[in-house]
């Protein structure tokens, strides 16, 4: 409660994946080792080790409902309009919905918004228009997409 916002800059792909999936791999681990437990409960009394396995497994259902409601936790992917990196967007948000996950916005970066009269500039701003329209696309009418322009001076020979 001291936060307003609390932003995670997450890891790669995969590993937030894999760090997002992790809350319901853990809680069927936790019921399956209660069914064991319950099951030879005549050799082993489940006692303190089965009440902690029901208080982690309930602290796991509180993080997984803290994680799936909108009001309190959103995904903003960032990504580029290149061909891989729009691949690795696609499969982050399909995961994340299948999750269900809110994920209201996607941020494009560093995009080229003004190529001038350039060739290598406008081929280079034409091929991340496709790879916008791939994104949008995918993102549908689900989130919001949000295109960032290039700060910095990409190409020395035309400045821009």
């Amino acid at each position: 409660a001291d936060f307003d916002v609390i932003v995670v800059d997450t890891a790669p792909t995969g590993h937030t994946l894999r760090l997002l999936e992790m809350p319901d791999a853990a809680r069927e681990w936790m019921q399956v080792l209660l069914r064991v437990l319950l099951k030879y409960k005549t050799l082993v009394r489940p006692g303190q080790l089965a009440a902690e396995l029901v208080d982690l497994s309930q602290a796991i259902r509180e993080l997984q409902a803290l994680l799936r409601d909108p009001a309190q936790t959103r995904f903003i992917v960032v990504t580029r309009a290149a061909e891989v990196p729009r691949l690795e967007t696609v499969r982050l948000i399909a995961q994340l919905r299948r999750l269900h996950l809110a994920t209201p916005a996607l941020v494009v970066n560093a995009l080229t918004m003004t190529p001038g009269r350039c060739g290598w500039c406008r081929a280079t701003a034409a091929a991340e228009r496709r790879q916008v329209d791939a994104l949008r696309r995918v993102c549908g009418r689900r989130c919001a997409m949000i295109d960032t322009p290039w700060l910095l001076r990409r190409h020395a020979a035309c400045g821009s």
